[in-house]
């Protein structure tokens, strides 16, 4: 078994260019061979995707889902479910495990079994949590196996805020960079 400790967005490619590409995980750097109840201990992720059993220093694979509810939230909403202005704040509002809904409107059109998935996956507590299996045969995911060659609307509000995040991610390793090219070396 494996753990990959770092999903997001970024460590996702298509495989080429054609509509029906496969979707390739990238960046292996922090994934490990564990065994099925292996509880590992190093502090590893993004603040944005990191699952709060990490943050405390004990955990299993059921890491990744959580990382992986992080990740659906946004592909549906184009926000973080756990946001903040520093990585302090992000790890913070993980821990705490409270997103809202309702405080986005584009979660309007988004089904109730498609919330109750997500909520499933942001479980603080990693063993009651969706294990990859019961994640694969939840209801939703099968509902969208069945229509992956359908026509689906995606509301302009999502583009609109996954263009904002983005944008803010580019300006933070911007000024990341910047910063780190002025620290003296010594």
């Amino acid at each position: 078994m494996r753990t990959y400790r770092d999903i997001k967005p970024e460590n996702f490619l298509l495989y080429s260019a054609d509509d029906d590409s496969h979707i390739k995980l990238i960046d292996l750097g922090l994934a490990k061979r564990v065994g099925a109840n292996e509880v590992m201990n190093a502090p590893n992720g993004t603040p944005y995707y990191i699952a709060p059993e990490v943050l405390k220093g004990s955990y299993t694979t059921q890491c990744d889902n959580w990382s992986m509810g992080v990740v659906l939230f946004i592909m549906l909403s184009g926000k973080p479910p756990f946001s903040g202005k520093s990585n302090k704040e992000i790890i913070d509002n993980v821990l705490r495990g409270e997103y809202d809904f309702n405080a986005n409107p584009v979660w309007e059109n988004i089904s109730s079994l498609a919330k109750e998935f997500i909520n499933k996956l942001l479980t603080r507590q990693a063993d009651e949590r969706l294990t990859a299996e019961e994640a694969y045969n939840h209801p939703w995911l099968a509902e969208q196996r069945e229509r992956e060659f359908g026509n689906v609307a995606i509301s302009m509000d999502v583009f609109t805020n996954m263009q904002s995040y983005i944008e803010m991610l580019q300006l933070k390793r911007t000024t990341l960079s910047l910063i780190a090219s002025r620290i003296p070396e010594d």
